[in-house]
């Protein structure tokens, strides 16, 4: 080892060192900035992995092995420092390749990694060491589970939980209606269900759908969930019936794994040949959702007499479709301006400011050759601002007020709508009191007049 190398070693167990020790909170807002920091330590071990594997893999362990100290101590939500432990464990499988180690020691290390995931960043690590595990390897750590779930392996199980919960309770942490049967058994279906999610990750290393149906079911049976996975499976097989029987298996009408479920049945259905059920499959989605790129796979799936034809039927259809924010979001990106504007003239009672990142930027493009439909959704815009009586909403709030009265001399019908002069005497007098509104609105204004 050289000095260069001992520097670098020496910097990178300093690193894990203070994560280890740290106790200081990471917030919300923090959690990006730290996961960066640690990622610089886990580059310097993917850096020393090139000369010096054998100290790369020992620090790399030693690393991840500071997980369950930072996350306890974080606010993850955003996923960042989970995601940095989640890499660590794809380099900590591609530096094992760099070495000559006995197997067994290997699938030991796998093991342990994967049944004390407490926090889902080592979910992949089968995965992620299935390059280094090879056949040999899957099987031995099959084996491994397998007898984890044996009667032994569960009252080993069983005695650890007991065990924990003597400790905890002589202690006075726990409360008094906690109950240790209670405790076992949970304990216990969280560990069957952990190494049936391993059988499973196993099935998959070998690319083998029949083993993966088997591990799925190693525990508590199938689920409609797993029927999904498993017709995904089927699909990528190029079994497409079986895919398309896994999927009839789902109770109807199908809810919560919906889009999941017709993506899957439209691909094996086109897979297999059957087009035009594939093609009605669409049709009827799109129509339930109004989601555009639904309607160019259409189109693509199509010929032109189809294409214009459906084309029509599609923007008559979305004036009676029930989600009118599906409805205009279709419209724009189809690039119908003028029933875009004829969609709002009709819908404005219904429309709601809240909508923003949609109706914004429609209303400017409205603006041009619309100003009547524009103004009704700037109102709109301005109301929800408004109503929301928060100081950081009353700079969009005012731009869209002044909107509405730019486009008022455009407008020589305002229809069922009170003119401009109207509309702002109401404003006035709804929202007299919000000061703030008015020193931001007034100066603005006062520029646009001059």
């Amino acid at each position: 080892m050289n000095s260069k190398e001992a520097e670098l070693i020496s910097t990178i167990e300093k690193s894990i060192s203070s994560y280890k020790k740290s106790k200081a909170f990471i917030g919300y807002w923090d959690a990006g900035g730290f996961a960066n920091i640690m990622d610089q330590t886990r580059e310097n071990i993917v850096n020393l992995a090139n000369t010096s594997p054998n100290e790369a893999r020992k620090l790399m362990l030693d690393l991840i092995k500071t997980h369950n100290k930072v996350i306890e101590r974080s606010d993850d939500s955003n996923g960042y420092i989970g995601n940095f432990y989640a890499q660590c464990m794809e380099d900590f499988g591609k530096i094992f390749l760099k070495l000559s180690v006995d197997i067994k020691e290997v699938v030991k290390l796998v093991c342990d990694l994967f049944m004390h995931d407490n926090y889902g960043v080592m979910g992949n690590v089968i995965s992620d060491f299935k390059d280094v595990l090879r056949e040999e390897g899957l099987e031995l750590l099959k084996k491994n589970f397998l007898e984890l779930a044996s009667p032994s392996g569960l009252e080993e199980v069983k005695k650890k939980t007991t065990a924990k919960f003597e400790k905890e309770k002589a202690k006075g942490e726990l409360d008094e209606d906690d109950d240790l049967q209670e405790e076992v058994n949970k304990k216990v279906e969280y560990y069957l269900d952990n190494i049936e999610r391993g059988l499973a990750h196993i099935a998959d290393c070998r690319n083998d759908v029949d083993e993966y149906i088997q591990a799925q079911s190693f525990h508590g049976g199938l689920y409609e969930y797993d029927y999904l996975a498993i017709a995904k499976r089927m699909i990528n097989h190029a079994r497409y019936g079986e895919a398309l029987e896994w999927l009839d298996k789902l109770s109807k009408p199908i809810t919560t794994w919906r889009d999941d479920y017709l993506k899957l049945k439209i691909s094996a259905l086109s897979l297999s040949g059957e087009l035009e059920a594939a093609q009605q499959e669409r049709i009827a989605w799109f129509q339930a959702d109004f989601k555009y790129d639904l309607y160019e796979e259409i189109l693509k799936n199509a010929n032109d007499n189809f294409r214009e034809q459906f084309r029509k039927q599609s923007i008559e259809k979305a004036f009676e479709h029930q989600d009118i924010y599906a409805a205009i979001d279709f419209l724009m990106q189809l690039e119908e301006v003028e029933k875009c504007a004829e969609f709002v003239l009709l819908k404005s009672e219904s429309i709601n400011g809240a909508y923003y990142e949609l109706l914004r930027p429609m209303a400017k493009i409205l603006r041009n050759n619309y100003p009547l439909a524009a103004t009704i959704l700037y109102r709109k815009l301005t109301e929800h601002s408004l109503a929301k009586a928060v100081s950081k909403y009353y700079q969009y709030a005012a731009k869209d007020l002044i909107a509405c009265h730019e486009l008022s001399s455009q407008i020589t019908d305002f229809c069922n709508h009170k003119n401009h002069d109207e509309y702002f005497r109401e404003i006035q007098e709804k929202h007299k009191k919000k000061r703030t509104f008015w020193e931001i609105f007034n100066p603005l204004m006062e520029r646009k007049l001059r």
